[in-house]
This record gives structure tokens, sequence and C-alpha cells, in this order.
């Protein structure tokens, strides 16, 4: 080992010596295996305690250095962390701040979009109470009213054309069979009245055809009935001879292509002259007084468009009459068009009697039941033309349209609930609602920033479901059946 070293371990060893009692000994064992001279034991001393002196000087400025840094750390960490919670705070407060402004900006927002006159107007005509949306669904209606009454016309006026060409016919065909006389003899009939169902026993002159072919009553000959039946095979539709009862006018058919719901040829029933109220019955009246009647008529039970026409003797008086017609409801392609015709968005048109009963209906399970705006349609069908008005039911306005219809005894009406049929309106209201939510969503920022304040925009209404969506900016569709939280 160099001595050097020797030395210093020596002096490490003579500290630790000291203190155990162990200098002499461990000093010569450790220098060398020879007893030193006096000289060299003291230079040897001298070195060891100024080395011992160095370490201890060392070891204690260690000591108050290693003290010192544990203070200072501690000092600068106390003073981070009183630096870092006032940072903190005033970056809290900063904060709290924006949000502030934005939250009160965002109930300024709120207030200003509830106010809206767009928002407005789009709530009115949800529920129909927008005044001039309802006007104008009001003069669609009539507008549309009107078309069909002249459909109506038209139609009426074909048909008056169609029916005089089928009179034409059978008065051909009845003077071609020799026309019709009354001969002495007599035949008993069960005459029923066609709308009391009620009978009476009568007996009448014979009537014939050409003077041979007698019209008593049975079903019909070998040969079908005469006249009538040519007349069908050739124009279609009905034809019927009346026979006149008696001076009262009653008129009894007496061949006839009509059947009754038994399927057998309506022989025997009668048009009485007088209604059960004691009102004339208008055909016979006009036929009486020497005119042809063209219009709307129960036959059987049965509605038609008509034509009666009288059949005179050789003295020009009144003996029976002469009937064409064709079954209202075989007139097909016009009803359809009228009950497919649709009144505003959702108002179908329905075709009602006088009695309020519903001849023609888009749906089929209504034909035959009174119609629902009876009591109304009363009140009109003595103006006459087009009425528009609304009714209130269930908390809902409905607006009713009708026109009256006088040849054919038809009331044209139509219901529809305000409120669907302006679902136009509150649509294009709502496209103009979402782009002022676009607008807002692209305006509101906050902060230094100006980040985007609303991801998400939407109007609801009073029961939760939402009715304008705006998604990061963009218009979305409103979710169906979504309630607001």
């Amino acid at each position: 080992m160099p001595r050097f070293l020797a030395l210093l371990l020596t002096g490490a060893m003579i500290i630790h010596g000291v203190d155990d009692g162990y200098y002499i000994s461990i000093s010569e064992l450790i220098v060398s295996g020879e007893p030193m001279k006096l000289s060299t034991r003291l230079a040897l001393s001298t070195v060891i305690m100024v080395t011992a002196a160095v370490l201890v000087v060392g070891a204690g400025a260690g000591l108050v250095m290693a003290s010192l840094c544990t203070r200072l750390t501690g000092l600068a960490g106390e003073t981070m962390r009183e630096q870092g919670m006032a940072g903190l705070t005033t970056g809290c407060a900063a904060d709290r701040a924006v949000l502030d402004a934005a939250l009160r900006g965002a109930q300024a927002d709120v207030v200003r979009v509830a106010s809206s006159g767009n928002l407005l107007a789009f709530h009115r005509m949800r529920l129909g109470r927008n005044q001039l949306m309802n006007e104008m669904v009001a003069t669609e209606a009539s507008r549309v009213m009107e078309g069909l009454e002249r459909l109506c016309s038209l139609h009426q006026r074909s048909l008056e054309k169609t029916l005089a060409h089928h009179l034409a016919v059978a008065e051909r065909c009845l003077a071609q069979a020799g026309g019709v006389t009354v001969s002495g003899r007599r035949a008993s009939w069960q005459a029923v009245d066609q709308s009391t169902r009620a009978a009476r026993a009568i007996e009448l002159p014979v009537m014939t055809v050409g003077g041979s072919r007698e019209l008593v009553p049975v079903a019909s000959g070998p040969d079908g009935m005469p006249v009538v039946d040519e007349v069908v095979q050739l124009v279609g539709g009905a034809c019927t001879i009346f026979q006149r009862m008696g001076p009262a006018g009653d008129m009894l058919r007496v061949a006839t292509t009509v059947r009754g719901a038994d399927g057998r040829r309506a022989i025997g029933t009668f048009i009485p002259a007088s209604r059960a109220d004691g009102s004339a019955d208008p055909v016979v009246a006009a036929v009486l007084a020497g005119r042809t009647f063209t219009g709307r008529a129960r036959v059987v039970g049965t509605w038609y468009i008509t034509a009666y026409q009288p059949i005179r003797d050789a003295d020009g008086a009144v003996q029976g009459m002469l009937f064409v017609g064709v079954k209202e409801q075989e007139e097909r392609l016009l009803v359809d068009q009228l009950v497919a015709t649709p009144v505003g968005r959702c108002g179908l048109a329905s075709v009602v009697d006088d009695a309020g009963l519903v001849l023609a209906h888009a749906r089929a399970d209504q034909v035959g039941r009174p119609s629902p705006f009876q009591a109304v349609l009363a009140e009109r069908r003595a103006r006459g033309g087009v009425q528009v008005g609304t009714v209130a039911e269930d908390g809902r306005t409905r607006l009713v349209t009708s026109v009256t219809f006088p040849p054919w005894g038809w009331t044209l009406a139509a219901g529809a609930w305000v409120d669907e049929m302006n679902a136009a309106a509150p649509e294009a209201a709502r496209t103009q609602v979402a782009a002022d939510l676009v607008q807002l969503a692209a305006l509101a920022r906050a902060g230094a920033g100006a980040v985007p304040l609303y991801a998400g925009l939407s109007v609801y209404d009073a029961a939760g479901h939402e009715l304008a969506r705006v998604q990061d900016g963009k218009e979305a569709e409103p979710a169906p059946g979504t309630e607001s939280a």
C-alpha cells in the first residue's frame, strides 16, 4: 500500500482510535513494522492532527450546508405554494367572470329567441291562430269549393244532354211500338207507395202498347217488358212507363227496368202526388203541369239523375209519364273526383243530401251516416252559394266549407282542422326559427379565444317536444318524440 494512503487511513483510524485508546499501537502497526524516530512521530502526528481538524471542520460545514439547504428548500417551496395559490385564485376569478358573462349572455339569448317575431309566428301558426294564414286557408277552401260547384254544373249540363238523348230514344221506341193507349178492360193492382211502402188495392183501365201489348201486374212476359227493355239495351240506364192512377195524379209503374231490393222489377210501385208532409212531389207536379222534369229524384229507394216526360192521350190530357235515368252512384267519375279533391292539406269533400246524410265520402264507412256538419249545413242551405266558417271542437278549430247544388239537392262539404291545414306554414316558420338559431350559434362566442359558446341549441314546445334544433352550428332534424329534461 502506498505510504500516503496508509497515512490517511491511519489518520482515520487514529481519529477512531483516540476515542478507543488505540493511538500508539495502531500507528505503529500500520506505518511500519519498525520503531519510528521521535522527529518522525512528531511530524506524522502534526499531519494527522491537521487532517483530522480539516475533516472535522468539513463535516461540520457539510452539516451546516445541509441544514441551510433544507431550510432554503422549505422557504422556496412555501413561496412557490403561496404564489401558485395566488395565481390559481386570480385565474379562477377570471374564469368565473368569463363564465358569469357567458351565462348572462345565454339568458339574454334565450329571452331574445323566445320573444322573436319568427318564433311567435311559428307558435301562432302551429295553433292555427295566425289570422292572415287562416284567411288564406279559407280563401283557398272557398276557391276549391267553387271549382267543385262548377264541376257539378258542367256535369249537370252534360248529363242533361245525355238524358235528353235517352229520352228522345225512349220516345222513338215508344212511337215505333205504336204508342200507348188505355183500353176499356180493367185490371186490379196492389199499389205500393215507394216512399212509405204502404199498399192499397186499386183498379185501373189497362194501358197497352201498340194496342196489343197490355201493361198488367206481371213481372214480365216471355220477351221481357215492351219499350223499356229496348231503351236500356240501346242507351243504358233505366226506363219506366207510368200510368196515372186518378185525379190526384199519383203515378204507377206499369213497365220498368228498375228493380227493388228483392231484385224484382218494381211493377206496381207508385210515386204519390203529395208527400207525407203534404208538400207536392216535384216530379209529379212538373209532369202534371205539362213540363219535363230533369234532376235528382229518389227511385224505389235509390237516388237517380232523372228525366220525366208527360205521356198524353189523344185529347192532350196527361195519362202517364215516361222516365229515363241513371243511378247517382253510377256517376262514379264525378263522385270520385268530388270526394278525392283535397281542400287545403287535409280536408276532403263529401256529398250530403237534403236530409243531412252522406251520399259519397272518401271513407266508405261514412256513406249513409249523418254528416258531422249536419247542423251547420242546415243553416247554410237556405242561403246558397259557398259558405265558409269555423266550428270549435274539443279545444281545436275546424274549418267547414260548403256549397249547395240545388239541381241535385246536394251539398258539397269539407271539414278540416285549421292547425292541420296550416301545417305547411308552420314548417316554413320553423325553418326560419332554425335559421335564427344557426345565426345565434355563429355569433355567440366566449373567452379571449372567441370559442363558440353553444354546441347545441333547441326549441321545445310546452309538452317538451323538440321543434327545432341546431347542432355544431348547423340545422339538424328535431328528434322525434324528444322531451326536454
